[in-house]
């Protein structure tokens, strides 16, 4: 007796022993499972797409969102959404299959959700109310009179219609995102350096511009003037020249790492060029040239908030003077057909 009660005791061990070991395997395995999709892809739903990398918080709140997102059953399933940091907030780009967009800045981690589901969910269509189906009663003829109502009667009586629920008011979220978008403004000045050929001018100026960001999009509107133009050549005497521009700029964020941004500008401009020459015999005569220039603007911003540096390139050509040169007037150099700049600025956006 004693040798079999033993053997059982032993035996209930052993069994203890490996139900111990099997639950901190799959503990082990489910702790590995859990590290592996944190430092796994950011998010496998195709309809997300995220333009750079994303702080710690904001990386948990993108990952949250994919998780919560293939359980939402009245999601648009063609709605598609773009994530663009924009320094410490979010823009948020929703585009629908049928052609619509709607753009978001998002402040706090905490509200991308809410946000999100906002602008995805289908508006739920409005379902009639069931009809009652109480039958009408077959009540007995009775005679006109003062007399009370039989108790029969009232129990067969057809029941007052229910009153219509109140309208129920959309949420806080609901009626802030449904507000018009909000499109922060940008405005940047740069002093700007430039290196102009054939023949060869060195010229100094400034450039501003001022414009919109929907999105990682920046369209803007600028104006250049380059006080300072130097001939690098056999300059005439008393010889002048200075520029002034206006155009527009179209730039998207490209790439965000840190503090730091880069920018992709394409940017168009008209340009009137004036020379001045006094050769001591006509006076000071003086001319204009208006020319139309495209540039390619790549450039760095530096910094979370307002306002952040900006170093700027430029390289910009004359489609016009591409084929021949032109001058203003007998005696006065050729103008320069294409050339290259170098920018130091500051750029404000609205928060």
């Amino acid at each position: 007796m004693r040798t079999r009660a033993a053997s059982q005791a032993h035996r209930a061990w052993l069994c203890a022993i490996c139900a111990g070991g099997l639950i901190g395997s799959a503990g082990g395995f489910a702790a590995s499972g859990v590290r592996a999709e944190d430092t796994g892809p950011l998010c496998v739903d195709s309809r997300v797409a995220v333009d750079s990398a994303l702080s710690d918080e904001w990386s948990v709140a993108v990952r949250r969102l994919c998780t919560v997102l293939s359980t939402w059953t009245d999601a648009d399933p063609s709605a598609h959404m773009r994530l663009t940091p924009s320094g410490r907030d979010i823009i948020l780009e929703v585009d629908t299959g049928d052609g619509r967009a709607a753009f978001r800045r998002v402040h706090a981690p905490e509200d991308l959700e809410l946000v999100v589901e906002a602008l995805m969910t289908l508006p739920s269509t409005q379902r009639e109310q069931p009809v009652s189906n109480v039958p009408f009663a077959h009540s007995s003829p009775m005679l006109l009179g003062d007399g009370p109502v039989p108790a029969a009667a009232e129990s067969n009586a057809a029941p007052a219609p229910a009153a219509a629920p109140a309208p129920v008011a959309p949420s806080v979220a609901a009626r802030r995102v449904s507000a018009a978008p909000h499109l922060p403004v940008e405005i940047g000045a740069a002093l700007v350096a430039r290196v102009e050929r054939v023949p060869t001018y060195l010229s100094a100026g400034v450039d501003v511009y001022a414009g919109i960001r929907p999105g990682a999009w920046l369209l803007a509107l600028r104006v250049r003037w380059d006080a300072l133009q130097y001939l690098f050549a056999d300059t005439p005497k008393q010889f002048e020249m200075d520029s002034v521009g206006a155009g527009f700029m179209i730039a998207r964020r490209a790439l965000r790492a840190g503090s730091a941004t880069a920018d992709l500008g394409f940017g168009a401009l008209l340009l009137v060029e004036t020379q001045s020459l006094d050769d001591g015999k006509n006076g000071k005569p003086k001319d204009s040239d208006v020319d139309v220039r495209l540039s390619i603007e790549p450039r760095i911003l530096l910094g979370d908030s307002a306002p952040q540096w900006a170093l700027s390139l430029e390289a910009e050509v004359s489609p016009i003077r591409l084929r021949r040169d032109l001058s203003i007037g007998p005696g006065l150099p050729t103008l320069p057909s294409w050339g290259l700049g170098v920018g130091l600025g500051c750029v404000w956006q609205e928060p």
